[in-house]
């Protein structure tokens, strides 16, 4: 038995079968950027830069973990726009500073990613105002449009030195740099001087 399929028919399969590959989930960003260093991220916003996230642009979000395993994290999520000829590309925009510091002396940071409806283009720059702040690991292969990865902002005292211009700028204690190491080295000091008073290499006098 055979069917005839009219030319009208053909037209409307090939339009749902071309849809059908237009899901939103074919074009997926989650990116995960760890502090390190000692430096803390705050205020998150996002910026849509006219493709994917959604038929409302909802589907992408820029925001700092409160809790979890990724607490003090960027999470960088988007998605593309169902049964569209669009790719997905939008911006995070968030501030960094040292561990200690004021609030007042955070960097503007941003992530952009760019992910065209054609392959062979895809894109991730990864930028702060203020050298003394480095990502690591910040790339995407260039075909593909499902990227999950993780990455790290950390604040480099060298470049700090360059951009105060001057080997006078304060350096940074070892609590700012590593709280943990801070209390470690306290612990350790208070254990050697113990021990020195016990040996009697040093004494307390009084007045």
């Amino acid at each position: 038995m055979m069917f005839r399929i009219a030319p009208a028919s053909l037209a409307v399969l090939a339009i749902f079968n071309v849809a059908s590959t237009l899901a939103d989930d074919n074009f997926h960003v989650d990116f995960t950027v760890k502090p390190l260093g000692g430096a803390i991220i705050s205020d998150a916003t996002r910026i849509y830069h006219g493709s994917g996230c959604g038929s409302g642009n909802d589907q992408c979000s820029c925001t700092v973990q409160v809790a979890g395993p990724n607490a003090g994290s960027l999470i960088m999520l988007g998605v593309g726009t169902a049964s569209s000829w669009t790719g997905l590309a939008f911006e995070c925009k968030f501030y960094v500073r040292r561990l200690n510091s004021p609030v007042t002396s955070a960097t503007k940071c941003s992530m952009n990613v760019d992910l065209p409806y054609t392959d062979g283009g895809n894109s991730l720059s990864c930028t702060c105002d203020s050298s003394s702040y480095t990502f690591r690991g910040c790339s995407i292969h260039s075909d593909g449009h499902r990227k999950t990865d993780s990455f790290t902002v950390a604040w480099d005292p060298h470049d700090a030195l360059d951009d105060q211009g001057s080997g006078m700028a304060d350096s940074p204690t070892t609590c700012e740099a590593d709280l943990a190491q801070c209390n470690v080295d306290k612990s350790l000091n208070a254990a050697s001087v113990l021990s020195k008073l016990g040996e009697g290499t040093i004494k307390v006098v009084f007045d």
